[in-house]
């Protein structure tokens, strides 16, 4: 019982803090609420299951799915987002608007069925319960990451300047 409640803590815990993470750094660096956060990993997800289905292999799939949301989101900073740094109503608004079109395109789009990717990791089991592996990677991963944005912004000169 304790193993499960543990391990569902950091499985909660780390997906939050990989979603919070750009949240953070976006508010802080441009002064823009982004609404449109959400949809960004939606349009990452569906990359990564299209190009799974069409035949890539997963770890690649992964890493195009990271690529198609960056894209996207370099794309909406500039035509965009870029003429609302720091007026926190209007960033929200316009990003919310953003969230609205992106989530109803690709409702419109891809349907409401979901696309199922397996999972790059085995399972295991404790008494008879089964956990997945993936899940704790997921939670060191947000760990290393939390590690390495304080380090980029305490010992960088690119911290020093973000701060500023």
């Amino acid at each position: 019982m304790a193993f499960s409640f543990f391990y569902q803590y950091l499985d909660n815990v780390g997906f939050l803090i990989l979603a919070a993470a750009g949240l953070i750094i976006i508010f802080g660096m441009m002064g823009v609420i982004n609404m449109a956060h959400g949809e960004l990993m939606m349009i990452g997800a569906y990359t990564t299951a299209s190009s799974y289905h069409a035949g890539v292999p997963t770890v690649l799939a992964v890493v195009l799915g990271g690529l198609a949301a960056g894209l996207v989101g370099i794309v909406l900073e500039r035509l965009v987002i870029r003429r609302f740094y720091n007026q926190l109503l209007s960033s929200m608004v316009v990003t919310w608007g953003i969230s609205l079109v992106l989530s109803q395109g690709f409702l419109a789009v891809f349907g409401p069925s979901t696309l199922n990717v397996p999972t790059p990791f085995s399972s295991f089991a404790v008494g008879e319960q089964t956990y997945a592996v993936y899940r704790m990677v997921m939670a060191a991963v947000a760990i290393l990451l939390v590690a390495a944005v304080w380090v980029l912004f305490t010992y960088t000169a690119f911290g020093v300047r973000a701060r500023a």
